[in-house]
């Protein structure tokens, strides 16, 4: 019952999990919880210690036994939080990180930052937003909720109160790089090149070789057609992060640019490796494969992956129909093709595309 033996308990069972004897930790806990019977910690300590064995009903029951201890206490929730989380169970995780972020202080942030990162990995950017939004209110230096809240608004297209977040991060934080990153991207957005790249060079300046700085810096220049160049910051960005799938792309496109189609072909394979589900580097290498004189039948299958992931994008339609036309499967073609008409009527390479096909068509 004397704390300062608790803390020593504490101490031991980490000890012992850092060498590996996670039975000795948990019997040392486990004992700690048995001489403490109202105290939470232990449970505390044996839910993180089962949620790094990866071991999650042992960690639910741990966290559910510590919820029983100290129901008022954010902690427990936060520890059940983290169970629920790293089960997918997202309406118990939710339910958990809200009273574990409701739970804290007025003053203190950390809960509803932590409730919109579980927001933003769950793909419910809307949530997040106001999350973050609460996060940034009640400590308007921290750093993390003005980047969170900037993220959740950009991957919403809300441009115009990106813009406003980033500006207000540049307030708060004058000399940090990040104010540079944030405006680069608002510009990068709204399709103003120029500023980007001066965002990007600003970066650079102040964090040389930066991979948000290279990225920034090489979207701009495909942006500006400044293919060349373009291409220099992206290959020293993928040497940074070769498993970045968005840096092969845009480097591909750079490539592109430049009429290498083969080199293109060979940085698009690099992005969908990175990422299987990236429907706009399957669709292009589809188009870079047939400019390189590769596979037809490659090209028709990484057309055909691209569909399956976004069957309602006319570009997709359009690539799909045009690699059926080159295989000879006219009546296809012409299906996949009229639906991206209907849905882009005002895209003059699609209908070209559907006018050729018609006039090759048997009548």
């Amino acid at each position: 019952k004397n704390p300062k033996d608790l803390e020593a308990a504490y101490e031991l069972a980490r000890r012992y999990a850092e060498q590996g004897r996670r039975q000795d930790a948990r019997a040392v806990l486990l004992e700690a919880a048995r001489r403490a019977p109202e105290a939470p910690r232990p449970y505390y300590e044996l839910t993180t210690l089962a949620l790094n064995e990866g071991l999650l009903e042992e960690a639910l029951q741990h966290a559910q036994e510590a919820l029983a201890r100290a129901p008022q206490n954010p902690m427990s929730h936060y520890y059940l939080a983290q169970v629920y989380t790293a089960r997918q169970e997202e309406g118990p995780a939710e339910q958990a990180w809200r009273a574990f972020a409701e739970g804290l202080p007025p003053e203190v942030p950390e809960g509803y930052l932590m409730l919109g990162d579980f927001y933003m990995r769950f793909e419910k950017r809307a949530k997040a937003e106001e999350a973050y939004a609460e996060a940034v209110r009640r400590q308007p230096s921290l750093a993390q909720g003005w980047l969170g809240l900037f993220q959740a608004q950009l991957q919403q297209g809300k441009i115009s109160q990106a813009r406003k977040t980033a500006e207000a991060f540049a307030q708060h934080f004058p000399d940090s790089p990040k104010a540079a990153r944030l405006r680069g991207l608002v510009a990068l957005q709204e399709g103003r090149w120029h500023e980007a790249l001066q965002q990007a060079n600003r970066l650079l300046a102040q964090s040389p070789g930066d991979v948000d700085g290279l990225r920034l810096q090489g979207k701009a220049l495909v942006g500006l057609k400044r293919w060349k160049e373009a291409e220099g910051a992206l290959r020293a960005a993928v040497r940074r992060s070769p498993q970045e799938a968005e840096l092969w792309y845009h480097l591909a496109l750079a490539l592109e640019g430049q009429g290498r189609w083969r080199e293109a072909v060979e940085a698009y394979r690099e992005a969908v490796e990175a990422d299987i589900n990236m429907q706009e580097a399957h669709n292009n290498l589809a188009w870079a494969l047939l400019e390189a004189g590769g596979s037809l039948d490659e090209a028709l299958a990484h057309a055909e992956y691209a569909y399956r992931l976004d069957p309602e994008n006319p570009i997709i339609l359009d690539t799909l129909g045009w690699m059926l036309h080159r295989r000879g499967q006219r009546e296809e073609a012409l299906a996949y093709l009229q639906q991206a008409a209907q849905k882009a009527p005002q895209d003059a390479e699609i209908r070209r595309h559907l006018q050729e096909v018609q006039r090759a068509s048997p009548r």
